[in-house]
């Protein structure tokens, strides 16, 4: 990935879907009002 200075650094990187599927797995009460309104808006299954 090229940053502003202009050097290209290495990073791990994920799609909206990866991210998402990775939310649905986090085993946190403080998770689950994002998880369940993300729910809401049809974005998780």
């Amino acid at each position: 990935m090229i940053v502003e200075d202009g050097k290209n650094r290495q990073t791990d990187t994920a799609d909206t879907e990866t991210i998402l599927r990775l939310i649905q797995f986090i085993p946190s009460p403080k998770a689950e009002s994002f998880k369940q309104c993300l729910a809401q808006i049809g974005i998780l299954l």
